[in-house]
């Protein structure tokens, strides 16, 4: 009967592919079979019952998980891209115009424009029949967010001279906090969707 939990432990590991996403779940599933075979070694295949099938388990976490990070991940995207166009045009009423034709000006803007029309288009992709472009357009959203944020890093450190007014690093502060808050999000988006993926097609 020893062997039972082991044999549920690998059938687990199979289904969630070894993801680190669900390492905890399978810590805590391991130390309640444990013990539950500790206590009374007759009732451990009764307590493997009593979870189910690692599939039938795994799911719906997985499900609700990805719905709850698709929020946060959504709502750290429009911050990050408010943050953006803010400390943009802080940084604009400050140099006055330089025109496009400068690349880091040019890259301020138009690098916004794009991440924020991807970042729509990745969340209307979403949970729907074409959500495998979800993830990529997210991506190539916070591409283009970071190159604006790092032009925009560009355009206050060779701007006026003489130190920048605190507004406008404070400003630039905060969109490079939220742009790398943003990636590490949308990297848990995309484990989620992943391991969702993975889950529905077994």
């Amino acid at each position: 009967m020893a062997g039972l939990i082991d044999q549920y432990l690998r059938e687990f590991d199979r289904h969630s592919g070894g993801d680190p996403a669900f390492r905890d779940l399978r810590d805590e599933v391991e130390d309640h079979l444990r013990c539950a075979a500790e206590a009374d070694p007759a009732q451990e295949a009764a307590a493997i019952a009593r979870f189910g099938r690692p599939d039938a388990l795994l799911s719906p976490i997985a499900a609700a998980a990805l719905a709850g990070q698709a929020e946060r991940t959504w709502r750290v995207a429009a911050a990050a891209l408010a943050a953006s166009f803010l400390a943009m045009r802080l940084r604009t009423l400050w140099l006055g115009p330089e025109g496009v034709a400068d690349l880091a000006h040019a890259l301020d803007r138009y690098g916004f424009v794009a991440a924020l029309l991807l970042a729509l288009a990745a969340w209307a992709a979403f949970g729907r029949a074409w959500s495998g472009w979800s993830t990529r357009l997210a991506g190539l959203s916070l591409v283009a967010l970071a190159l604006a944020t790092l032009a925009g890093s560009a355009r206050v450190m060779g701007g006026a001279p003489g130190l920048p007014p605190a507004h406008v690093l404070g400003s630039l502060g905060v969109e490079l906090g939220l742009t790398a808050l943003l990636a590490r999000e949308a990297w848990r988006l995309a484990r989620w969707q992943r391991a969702s993926a993975r889950l529905s097609i077994q």
